[in-house]
Formats: C-alpha cells, structure tokens, sequence
C-alpha cells in the first residue's frame, strides 16, 4: 500500500516537474522546448518497458547532453536559424508562445477630397449698379416722336435728332420755335448751347427729362 502512495506521488512529481520544465524551456528557447519534450516519450517508455528502459535512457541522455552543448556552443547562431525563420515570415524564434507570422501590411490608398466651391454672391453694390443701368436703359427707350409746334413747350426735354446727312445730334431743348431749335450739348469745357434748323432734320424724338 505505502508503495503504491509512494509511486503516485512520485509520478505527480516528475509531471509537475516536466510541466514546469517544459514550460521554462519554451520560454526561454523553442529549441529548448523541442530537447525538452524527449523527456515525455521517455518517462512513457519507462513505464511502459521498465525492463528495456536503461539502454533507451543512456543514448537519450547522449543525444541530449550533445545537443544541448551544441546550442550552448553557438550552433544555432552558427546556422543563422533566426535569419531563415524571418524568411519563412516568422517574427521572432524564442518561445512557441511567441510565435506569430508577421502581418501583411497593405498600403492605404490616398482619399482625394474635393473641395466644393461655394456660390460667390454678388455684394449689394453689383445689384445697385445693375438696377441703375436697367432704369438707364428704360430712359433711353422712353423717346418718342415730337411735331414741330410742340418742341416750344417742351423746354428742358431731351432732343434727339437725325439729319439727312446720317448724323446724330442729342442735347436739352433750351428753346425752341417752327423754324430753329436752341439745345444744350455737352462739350470737353462743360455746355455750349448750339442752333439748328428744323428742316435739317429728317427725323427727331424727345423725352422727358
């Protein structure tokens, strides 16, 4: 009975033991963690084979004690394991928690933002000066046909006249009777009041001030 307790415990003890080993192995060098999992299928064979188990133990504990000089020695420096393990994509070789393949990183696209143009509005002095031209305009359409015995009551009135030689002549009536006509024209110095016969006119029109 105490023998059977004994070889219980026993075998609690090596697998806490090989767990904890295993563990401080992994972590420290994955290598390490490899040498240290050929202590499992030998504590199997153990039990299982008790009777062939020496010879199995003495070339595991060569073999082992071989490899572990070898990595204590620099070899796996000396094979670059670390540089092939990069180009297999692998981040970092110590502990097999820790390994982890390096994640593609993709370019981000560049967003081209457009900027929206804002309607440009029209500062109230645009729409005055646009309102003044359209009266200007209404003014100069505002001209009609005048008989020769009304021009002498429309003094002040706009004149506008064409002669038979094709001009154009535009002044203020100043005064005005059947035969002449007075109107106020502008000139490079101010006004100048300027004498026309009526009858060098083919036609003329005038509006009201």
């Amino acid at each position: 009975m105490i023998v059977t307790i004994a070889l219980i415990v026993g075998i609690v003890l090596i697998l806490s033991a090989l767990v904890l080993l295993l563990g401080v192995a992994f972590k420290t060098d994955f290598i390490w963690g490899l040498l240290g999992l050929l202590i499992v299928p030998l504590f199997i064979f153990m039990l299982v084979y008790p009777g062939k188990s020496k010879f199995t133990i003495a070339l595991l504990l060569i073999g082992a004690v071989t490899s572990g000089l070898a990595l204590w020695g620099g070899a796996d420096q000396a094979l670059d394991l670390k540089t092939k393990a990069e180009a297999l994509g692998i981040a970092e070789l110590p502990g097999i928690n820790r390994l982890r393949a390096r994640p593609e990183v993709k370019p981000v696209p560049q967003e081209v933002v457009e900027e929206e143009t804002l309607p440009v509005s029209k500062p109230e002095k645009q729409k005055a000066n646009k309102t003044k031209i359209t009266k200007t305009k209404k003014r100069k359409n505002r001209y009609r046909e005048a008989s020769v015995g009304e021009l002498k009551h429309l003094t002040g009135a706009l004149f506008k006249g064409t002669t038979y030689d094709g001009r154009t002549i535009q002044g203020r009536i100043l005064q005005a009777n059947e035969d002449e006509i007075t109107l106020s024209r502008s000139v490079s110095q101010g006004s100048a009041s300027f004498n026309f016969r009526l009858n060098e006119f083919k036609e003329f029109m005038v509006a009201n001030p």
